[in-house]
């Protein structure tokens, strides 16, 4: 994205396969894609009639391009995310080694105690994230702990409670950005200035 603004190119993101892809190349300032999350390849016969009832989904409606100020808030996501995964990971048999546990060791905690904490210290939601990112340390602990003293199945049981907690810490972190900008209607189209992703 840094080298297509730099010679004054166009940029289109090919392979945006979730919402969540498309949100953040949204907020990183990439307005325009394709793949799999905007839909699967189709014969070209079908192509005008998915064009005319196609919409932009409503998670994309309201993002707007973050700052580069704040673009480590967005890093600190991604990498709680990839924390997340790990964890869950070492409880389905699929990685040994657990990750970082230690609140100031881990990615997120490092972005906290760093840039988060210079950047962000005056927003109430903050010291809501210090908060959340504990109780997703302490569960994630508590949850290994059970996978590693006997069989995953009560550790597995009781994920979706750490993925609850990745999702309101994540929202949380959200809360720290400037203002979105307004979505559009549901029913229209994007205009050129809206976020409009292509097949």
């Amino acid at each position: 994205m840094s080298l297509a603004r730099a010679f004054g190119r166009g940029l289109i993101a090919q392979g945006v396969e979730s919402v969540a892809h498309g949100a953040m190349l949204l907020q990183l300032g990439c307005e325009l894609a394709q793949g799999d999350a905007i839909a699967r390849p189709m014969p070209a016969h079908q192509l005008p009639s998915w064009a005319l009832a196609w919409r932009t989904d409503p998670a994309w409606q309201c993002q707007a391009e973050v700052s580069r100020e704040d673009w480590p808030l967005l890093f600190a996501g991604v990498e709680h995310r990839a924390w997340i995964a790990a964890v869950s990971a070492v409880l389905a048999g699929q990685r040994s080694a657990p990750p970082a546990l230690d609140q100031h060791q881990c990615h997120f905690g490092q972005w906290l105690d760093g840039a988060g904490r210079s950047r962000h210290d005056a927003q109430p939601a903050l010291q809501g994230l210090e908060v959340l990112h504990r109780q997703v340390l302490e569960l994630a602990a508590t949850l290994l702990g059970l996978a590693a003293s006997g069989p995953p199945v009560q550790a597995l049981a009781r994920l979706d409670e750490l993925l609850a907690l990745r999702d309101a810490l994540l929202g949380r972190l959200q809360a720290l950005l400037p203002n979105r900008r307004p979505a559009f209607d549901a029913g229209e189209h994007p205009t050129p200035s809206s976020p409009e992703y292509t097949t």
